[in-house]
């Protein structure tokens, strides 16, 4: 999936008698590999590469079908350390193609090349290694193995291959010589300072050895490699009379190489004794093979490729040039050695701006999804809370709608026992004023001659003996009560007493006030005061009694009723109709006098 973040690629080390594969996938600049195969070439008529194109092509297609990438044999191409003078950057690609049409010396065939800058070393002051390939030579490749051009995303050589995978595991290393035996050469990389200075090859390779013990053995070149696998053929009785000279001018000449490159670096100060050499490929399969290099040395020069995880009947770095291909595919590689024809660099460079394009749309489509997720949720939790909230709202007003029945039922309750609580307490404030009259006449010489409350008093009919007074608002004390009485407009007598006092003039006057203001004493009146004669009325007969020594006087209660409860508003339920409440109506209380048989007033 191009969406993915990480990059895969398919890396293809195509030998004579057998291909390595290798799946590599690079995600979070770690690369991994996920997988490994080795397919054998199948025996067909010289030129007829169909059995070994389907083989691929099969094999391709069950790894996943990513881009791939080759490993081109070492002496098709030509890699070299080249000095340029210092000019800008932008100057530095015209006098590498320069170069490289001089390194190559053909001007009229097209030349596919990569360079990269070096640390300066030696005699080399601004260094570039450059790699370099006829474009026809890679075609011709891939045409030998019957892939898509298209499909092809890069290619490099078994050299470049060999030290990518070396530094891609190793980056900082001593000065190094990393030997691959490939099948039909053997391809030598001369590392320095972390960096690759020297790539050549020479003629000689695993089909030799090979050859050399199945011709001993009389057996096939697969059954000597499984000899040579279970036996140490350099020491013993199992040991090859031609493997040991074999690898002995094998030697011989690996060493030539490199003296050669000293003798070119002499600048360095290096030799061979400050080099170690690291073997790899398909004839360092033989066991006591590095033992057996390293007796020649006489000391312990040369090593296993190092943190190999293959299995006993492959030799070490099996598919270390498969791993390097994939290396340099995956952009990983410090010393980019790339052999793409230039068509298909734009190709796949087109390819990869589309692919961060979609990259890119997926991820902004990956954030629009978790927004819009994390909305919606966000949404759900907001119609989740309003639904509980709305039910609390609910049952809330089901409980007050409750509370309003019962508050309903508690008023009408309260109505239908107020008139009863209103009479107690009006017969109780008639027997306290009773009390109080009837003490006030036990220290004092005078008696009682009425005693009503209002209605019944002021419903009796005008003394027959005095000018009838109409009935209305209070009016004001006459002269001959006004020095003992207050202004009687603000009271609104509740209960009325007629007094006789026999005494006369001043006496009368001092006892009718010492009596008022004994009453006003009393915290069951408001309010206490003489009514005036004009609003006297006559219910008793007065024809036995004086009419100058009676005063009438009024008292007001303090306000003790029982009021009238209002009936609580009506409540509108959730669904939008009432809560059943009703309004109350409550009948006016009967009034606490009747009116006596005779007509003359109200008696309590």
């Amino acid at each position: 999936m191009p969406l993915l973040p990480a990059g895969r690629v398919i890396a293809i080390d195509a030998g004579p008698h057998e291909i390595k594969v290798v799946l590599a996938q690079l995600f979070l600049k770690r690369i991994t590999i996920l997988a490994r195969e080795t397919i054998a070439v199948p025996a067909s008529p010289a030129g007829d590469d169909s059995g070994l194109a389907k083989l691929l092509k099969s094999t391709c297609h069950r790894l996943g079908g990513y881009p791939m990438a080759l490993a081109l044999p070492q002496h098709l191409t030509l890699s070299q350390v080249i000095d340029l003078p210092m000019a800008p950057r932008s100057d530095v690609r015209k006098l590498i193609e320069n170069e490289t049409v001089s390194l190559s010396g053909l001007s009229g065939t097209k030349i596919t090349h990569d360079y990269a800058a070096l640390a300066p070393f030696g005699q080399y002051q601004n260094p570039y290694w450059i790699t370099l390939c006829q474009e026809q030579e890679v075609a011709a490749e891939i045409g030998r193995l019957g892939l898509a051009r298209e499909d092809v995303c890069d290619a490099t050589s078994v050299g470049n291959a060999l030290q990518a995978a070396y530094l891609n595991r190793i980056p900082a290393t001593v000065p190094t010589v990393l030997t691959d035996i490939g099948g039909r050469s053997t391809t030598v990389v001369i590392l320095h300072k972390g960096q690759t200075v020297h790539i050549s090859s020479f003629g000689m390779g695993a089909e030799m050895l090979f050859e050399s013990v199945a011709s001993e053995r009389d057996c096939s070149p697969a059954a000597a490699v499984e000899w040579g696998i279970a036996n140490n053929l350099f020491a013993g009785a199992a040991a090859s009379a031609a493997l040991p000279l074999l690898m002995d001018n094998w030697h011989d000449e690996l060493l030539r190489i490199i003296r050669e490159w000293l003798s070119d670096q002499s600048e360095l100060a290096l030799d061979l004794e400050t080099f170690q050499f690291v073997l790899g490929g398909a004839g360092a399969v033989f066991q006591g093979l590095v033992p057996h290099l390293n007796q020649r040395f006489g000391a312990p020069r040369f090593l296993p490729w190092p943190g190999d995880t293959e299995n006993n009947s492959q030799a070490p770095g099996h598919y270390a040039v498969a791993v390097g291909a994939a290396v340099q595919a995956l952009g990983k590689n410090p010393q980019s050695a790339s052999l793409l024809p230039a068509d298909l660099r734009a190709h796949w460079k087109t390819q990869k701006s589309w692919l961060r394009l979609q990259s890119v749309c997926f991820l902004l489509l990956l954030l629009l999804a978790i927004f819009l997720g994390a909305g919606a949720w966000n949404k759900l939790s907001l119609i989740r809370h309003k639904a509980a909230l709305m039910q609390q709202a609910e049952l809330a007003l089901e409980k007050v709608a409750q509370n309003e029945k019962a508050s309903q039922g508690l008023a009408l309750e309260y109505e239908r026992l107020r008139p009863a609580l209103d009479y107690q307490r009006r017969t109780i404030d008639i027997l306290q004023t009773l009390a109080a009259l009837n003490q006030a006449r036990s220290n004092r010489v005078l008696w009682l001659g009425l005693f009503a409350d209002q209605p019944g008093y002021f419903n009796a009919p005008v003394d027959t003996n005095k000018v009838p007074v109409a009935a209305g608002p209070p009016l004001p004390a006459s002269p001959a009560v006004s020095a003992t009485a207050t202004n009687v407009q603000s009271i609104q007598p509740n209960l009325i007493a007629e007094i006789g006092i026999p005494e006369d003039g001043e006496a009368m006057r001092q006892t009718l006030g010492q009596l008022v203001a004994d009453f006003k004493k009393n915290p069951r009146f408001r309010n206490v005061d003489i009514l005036p004669a004009e609003q006297r009325r006559a219910p008793a007969d007065y024809k036995v009694n004086n009419p100058d020594h009676y005063f009438t006087i009024a008292f007001e209660l303090a306000d003790h009723e029982f009021r009238q409860v209002q009936p609580p508003r009506q409540l509108a339920s959730p669904s939008g109709s009432t809560n059943g409440s009703v309004k109350m109506e409550v009948p006016a209380p009967t009034p606490l006098s009747r009116s006596d048989t005779n007509g003359k007033g109200n008696t309590p």
